[in-house]
């Protein structure tokens, strides 16, 4: 598993997440995976699914996987961003951070497993 661990104001914690990002108007959503920004791999993106993000805002989440991945580059954060890259073995990933509420994006997480047939 490929995460991005950063810190996070509202549980004030540092928190595991899928690499992503906001599509913009004109974009397609696989656009704004930004895998290979914020990781520096390169993979096959297969679209999941796209899935309410909570049941408030009009916010819609799109789903990708991202299946064999490879580090071909460095990531490329913008100014804003502090990103650790956590490379983690799924077994580990299932543990210690999915099933202890360690991540912000934990659907999608589980949709993306299911997809890849690894749930």
């Amino acid at each position: 598993m490929i995460l991005a661990r950063q810190f996070r104001p509202g549980p004030a914690a540092f928190l595991h997440e899928l690499p992503g990002g906001f599509v913009e108007p004109d974009d397609e959503p696989a656009a704004a995976a930004e895998v290979l920004q914020e990781t520096g791999h390169r993979g096959t993106l297969q679209a999941v699914t796209t899935c309410w993000d909570d049941a408030y805002p009009n916010v819609r989440r799109h789903v990708f996987a991202a299946a064999d991945c490879v580090k071909v580059a460095e990531p490329t954060l913008e100014r804003t961003e502090f990103v650790d890259l956590v490379l983690m073995p799924l077994d580990t990933f299932r543990a210690t951070v999915l099933r202890r509420g360690r991540m912000t994006d934990v659907e999608a997480a589980y949709l993306a497993l299911d997809h890849l047939g690894l749930f």
